[in-house]
């Protein structure tokens, strides 16, 4: 048979073949299965979401109390006082009780607490002060070491306590600094108090990144070391502005006992009216203990409590009310309006955002099998592939020239951060409160509100409250609540407390906040790249990148290996996995 076909005697094929389609069709016919020849389908699907929303903020008088600063709540209860409501009566009925006198540490403010502690300081001699410094120490939480960077990876400071506030670059090995650490486990550098925070998070500490290198003081009495970092006057200033207030009770509780002369300072510092660079207010010599001894949270405590007993008292006095509410006004050039009848402030913001995403489908479809009267499976295989794309419209939109400039706003942001470096550069301070000014201020008033001041403390305060001196602005009818100060403030789209940052590094300058939602996307990438162990990347790898995103629609390259192939590695628990 091979023979007569190697011939062409015998055809190699007959050409009997049977046709999926007509052997398909021969069954159903027979026994009525049907089956289906397979399909494919293929989709590329772009969706577009368009928000628009007006929200309403409504925010109680209550529920400002607890934001108000110190000054602004004794301003509140001296004019509350004046307009007639029994402030001065409720106040001496609250110092009877126990529990809220001065004695109880918890009560007093943290600058009452920092100065007794100083003049506890300074009342030992060179000698016994290396003594009271450990005993001090030795008993409370907080207690000031000197620590190491090692060059097991990278360190990078946080200008706040939030995962998304780590500034670059990151530290130098072997970078030597005075640490405390705080009862959420950050620790805090003792720094000058005129600079801006410099923060690390505890897995720092527990990965081993940072390590105790202390310097052993000897004491000449004995020859004997102890591991504590030398303790000027100025360094223990630093060291109670940055310590914990958890800290501060305890180190100011450990001085009251008998071994100590603590009891004696705090007592003569009250009788002297905790004197501060604050006026502060006596109501006319009638207060038993002076307010500012007091902590803002205290004072707050107590409006909060008896605010329904001064609007009471003054029901009958409908003028005398309307001013009491009048208090908290904070002007025609705000955004939140009073409202008197409902005792509250509202904040309308009107609000639009987009979502989009690009979807590929890819998909399979089997043969149908149809049994009439029985069941029918419709089999089929899908691959779906989403995009979320919505960033990258962001970011190119923040990188487009706006009409009104050839600038784009990443531009003008730039602009920004090369002035405050400009700034920090002389030795000087930079007050960012652009974010807060738009949030805050009608369109108008809210530009031109950076400002390069002097690096003192009475600058730092006046950035951090939103000195009203600052908008240049004629009276517009602020209560006196608001007259002076212009925080606390809430972000117009959240709701959330924000506040002016004092800036002090180039490196704090790069970290300005972008105004607008691309900002919250920089944010959610930052707090990414922590979880994910940015630190194995170094500064040498982004230069090899071949797409860097600038401020004019260049592209960034993706983070991932870096060069020597070791993978980004993620922080769980502390602990970095590779």
């Amino acid at each position: 048979w091979r023979v007569f076909q190697n011939y062409g005697a015998v055809p190699l094929a007959w050409g009997v073949g049977i046709a999926w389609r007509e052997a398909t069709k021969y069954l159903a016919s027979a026994s009525g299965i049907v089956l289906s020849p397979w399909r494919n389908e293929h989709d590329v699907i772009l969706a577009w979401k368009y928000n628009w929303l007006k929200r309403k903020h409504i925010r109680p008088f209550a529920e400002l109390f607890p934001h108000l600063s110190h000054t602004q709540l004794e301003t509140a209860m001296q004019a509350a006082e004046r307009l007639g409501a029994p402030v001065v009566q409720l106040w001496q009925r609250q110092q009877r009780d126990v529990d809220k006198q001065p004695k109880n540490i918890v009560n007093l403010d943290r600058r009452t607490l920092i100065e007794v502690l100083k003049i506890w300081f300074s009342r030992h001699s060179s000698d016994g002060l290396a003594y009271a410094l450990e005993w001090l120490f030795q008993a409370c939480p907080g207690q000031p070491e000197r620590w190491r960077v090692s060059d097991q990876a990278q360190v990078h400071a946080f200008w706040k306590k939030a995962y998304s506030a780590w500034i670059e670059p990151p530290l130098p090995v072997s970078t030597s600094m005075v640490l405390t650490e705080h009862a959420d486990g950050w620790l805090v550098e003792v720094n000058d108090e005129t600079d801006g925070m410099r923060c690390f998070p505890r897995a720092y500490k527990q990965a081993g990144y940072l390590k105790v290198s202390h310097v052993p003081m000897v004491n000449p009495a004995n020859g004997k070391q102890r591991l504590l970092p030398s303790m000027t006057e100025i360094m223990f200033h630093n060291l109670l502005v940055r310590a914990d207030i958890s800290v501060l009770r305890c180190w100011a509780s450990q001085i009251m006992q008998k071994r100590s002369n603590g009891t004696m300072i705090l007592q003569e510092f009250l009788q002297q009216g905790c004197p501060g660079p604050d006026s502060g207010w006596d109501a006319g010599g009638r207060m038993e203990t002076n307010t500012r001894c007091f902590s803002a949270s205290y004072l707050s405590q107590f409006f909060s409590k008896h605010w329904p007993d001064f609007t009471q008292s003054l029901a009958k006095k409908t003028q005398s009310l309307a001013e009491l509410d009048k208090l908290f006004d904070r002007g025609a050039v705000s955004t939140a309006k009073l409202d008197t009848k409902l005792h509250r402030e509202t904040t309308t913001f009107k609000h639009s955002y987009y979502q989009a995403s690009l979807s590929l489908l890819f998909r399979i479809g089997l043969s149908f099998v149809k049994i009439p009267g029985l069941l029918q499976v419709q089999p089929y295989m899908q691959l779906m592939i989403a995009f979320d794309i919505r960033q990258l419209i962001t970011a190119v939109k923040a990188r487009l020239g706006m009409k009104s400039t050839a600038r784009s706003k990443l531009e003008e942001h730039q602009e920004r951060i090369n002035s405050c470096k400009a700034c920090v550069a002389t030795g000087q301070a930079f007050c960012d409160r652009s974010r807060v000014a738009k949030a805050m201020f009608k369109p108008g008033y809210d530009r031109e509100l950076d400002k390069c001041v002097d690096k003192t403390l009475e600058q730092k305060q006046r950035c951090n409250q939103f000195s009203r001196e600052d908008i240049e602005v004629a009276d517009d009818g602020a209560g006196a609540v608001f007259a002076q100060e212009t925080c606390p403030c809430y972000d117009s789209a959240t709701g959330e407390l924000i506040s002016p940052e004092w800036i002090t590094t180039e490196s704090h300058c790069d970290e300005m906040p972008f105004p607008g939602e691309e900002e919250d996307l920089r944010r959610a990438t930052k707090r990414t790249d922590w979880a994910r162990g940015f630190h194995v990347q170094t500064a040498s790898a982004h230069q090899n990148w071949k797409m860097l995103l600038d401020n004019k629609l260049d592209y960034s390259g993706p983070k991932g290996c870096s060069v020597g192939y070791r993978c980004c590695g993620a922080f769980v628990q502390g602990m970095e996995i590779l």
